[in-house]
This record gives structure tokens, C-alpha cells and sequence, in this order.
């Protein structure tokens, strides 16, 4: 029994430490556009906080800690929105929308 309770510990420790994650990123970003943020929709919003959870959980973090959210742009965020939102829709493969958002992430 306390096998099963030490996972679902494990499990919520990763979210939670996943979901702070990326809203260290997500401000970084927002204090970043500064007045372009009020551009981007609150579905827009969302899909970024998916895509960057999911890189987030599939990439070491040391990985994470290189990306510059700091110096991101308005551009940048779109076409992760789209991608994700391809993803999402079974549009295009996860591993390739993931390979594509990385490859964004990388270049900051």
C-alpha cells in the first residue's frame, strides 16, 4: 500500500515542480513582450503553457535552465502556439512538434 501512495507522491512532485517550471518561464516571457503579451489570446496562453510542460518533462534540466525566456519573441511564441495547437488537433506527431519547439527554444 504505501508503495502506491510513494508514486502518487512522486507523480505530484514532478507536476508540481513542472508546472512552477514553466511559470518561471512563462513570466520571464510575459515581463520579456511587455506590452506585446496583450497579443497573445488566452488559447494562445494555454498552448504555450502545454508546450512548455511538455518540454519541460522530456528534456534533463539543464537543458531547460539554458533556454533564455528572458529573450524570446512575440514571433517565437506564435509559432509555438501553432504547433502546439497542430499537435493538440492530431495534426502533426508529438515528437515532431516537439522536435520543432525545441528547436525554437534553442536558438534563445
Amino acid at each position: 500500500m504505501s508503495e502506491i501512495h510513494d508514486e502518487e507522491i512522486g507523480m505530484r512532485a514532478f507536476q508540481i515542480k513542472k508546472e512552477k517550471s514553466v511559470e518561471r518561464a512563462i513570466e520571464k516571457i510575459r515581463h520579456k513582450l511587455n506590452k506585446s503579451w496583450s497579443q497573445i489570446t488566452t488559447e494562445q496562453i494555454e498552448l504555450l503553457r502545454w508546450a512548455l510542460g511538455e518540454i519541460w518533462a522530456s528534456h534533463r534540466r539543464g537543458d531547460w535552465d539554458d533556454v533564455s525566456f528572458s529573450s524570446i519573441k512575440l514571433s517565437d511564441i506564435l509559432k509555438i502556439t501553432k504547433i502546439a495547437d497542430e499537435v493538440i488537433n492530431g495534426d502533426k506527431p508529438g515528437y515532431e512538434g516537439s522536435e520543432q519547439i525545441n528547436g525554437i527554444l534553442i536558438k534563445l
